[in-house]
C-alpha cells in the first residue's frame, strides 16, 4: 500500500492512502494489538476505496500495539477527536468510522462523549464481541484479577498496574477492570446484557450504526445467543441499522469473501 504518514497529535501518527484531496473518507481504529496494516481486511478496503474516489485512514492511538493496557477509552476518544480535527482532516466533508474488536468500543465511546461532528455520516463496529465473555472464560484466575482491579480503584489508584496478564502486556487497575467488570466502560457487547443495559450503553448515539458480525468468530463465547443478537442489538438503540453476520468468516475477516461483504457495506453507505 501507498500513501502519506502524517503526525496528527504530539508523537502519534497516521497513514492515510487513496487520494489526499477526496472529501470522502474512512477511518479505520483498531482493536488491541493492532497498528499500521495489522487489519487484513485494509487492502483490499484501500483499493475499493481508491476506485470509488475515497481516501482511507489508518489511525495510531497511544494504545496501539501492545499499549492498550495503559490506556483508556477516554484517551482514544481524545486522540480520535484530535485527528479529526486535523487540518488534513479539515479537508473531509463525508467520514465513514469503522472500529474493529475493542476498536468498536473506542468508537462508540467517542460517539458518546466527544462533540458532535456533522461530517461523520456513518459508523461500522467490525467483530463487535465480549471481551469481557472472552476473558472470562480463558482467564484461570479472573476473578482473582478483577478483585485486584476493584480494590486499587477504590483505593483511588487506578493507574497500579497488574503486570503481564494476557496478549503480553501490562494493565492498569483501571484498564483491566474497564474490561473484566460487568457493566465496565468496555462492556458493550456482553451476552448476558440485557436489552434495557444495552440501551443505556448505547445511549447518545446519534449517527447511524452498522454492526458486522463473524460467524465463525473465535472469540465469541456464548455462540447460541451471539447467532441470534440482532434483534436485541436492534431493540437497544434505534440508531443501530443493520446487524450483518457474515458466514464462515472469521473475527479478523482473513476469508477474502468475508472482506468483499465488508467492502460492499462500506461503499454501499458512502454511495447513499
Amino acid at each position: 500500500m501507498e500513501g502519506e504518514l502524517f503526525v496528527y497529535h504530539e508523537r502519534l501518527v497516521a497513514f492515510e492512502s487513496g487520494p489526499r484531496d477526496s472529501g470522502t473518507c474512512v477511518v479505520v481504529i483498531g482493536g488491541m494489538t493492532d497498528g499500521l496494516l495489522s487489519l487484513s481486511f485494509v487492502p483490499l478496503l484501500s483499493q475499493k476505496c481508491v476506485e470509488a474516489g475515497y481516501s482511507i485512514v489508518q489511525v495510531i492511538l497511544s494504545s496501539s500495539y501492545t499499549a492498550y493496557g495503559l490506556s483508556s477509552l477516554q484517551q482514544d476518544s481524545e486522540e480520535m477527536a484530535a485527528l479529526l480535527d486535523h487540518p488534513r482532516m479539515q479537508q473531509k466533508s463525508r467520514i465513514l468510522l469503522l472500529g474493529h474488536s475493542t476498536g468498536c468500543q473506542d468508537l462508540l465511546w467517542y460517539l458518546q462523549n466527544q462533540k458532535p461532528d456533522r461530517r461523520i455520516v456513518a459508523a461500522i463496529l467490525q467483530g463487535a464481541v465480549s471481551d469481557r465473555d472472552y476473558l472470562q472464560a480463558s482467564l484461570p484466575n479472573y476473578n482473582q484479577i478483577l478483585e485486584w482491579a476493584e480494590e486499587q480503584c477504590a483505593a483511588g489508584k487506578p493507574k497500579a498496574i497488574y503486570g503481564e496478564v494476557t496478549f503480553g502486556a501490562p494493565m492498569t487497575a483501571y484498564r483491566m477492570r474497564s474490561l473484566l467488570a460487568r457493566l465496565g466502560d468496555d462492556d458493550y457487547f456482553s451476552m448476558d446484557l440485557s436489552v434495557e443495559e444495552k440501551r443505556q450503553k448505547f445511549s447518545r448515539v446519534s449517527v447511524p450504526i452498522y454492526i458486522v458480525l463473524s460467524a465463525e468468530d473465535e472469540y465469541v463465547v456464548c455462540k447460541e445467543k451471539y447467532l441470534t443478537c440482532e434483534q436485541s442489538y436492534k431493540d437497544s438503540c434505534e440508531m443501530i441499522k443493520e446487524v450483518l453476520m457474515i458466514p464462515d468468516a472469521d473475527h479478523a475477516l482473513s476469508q477474502p469473501q468475508a472482506q468483499e461483504h465488508l467492502c460492499s457495506l462500506v461503499t454501499r453507505i458512502l454511495q447513499n
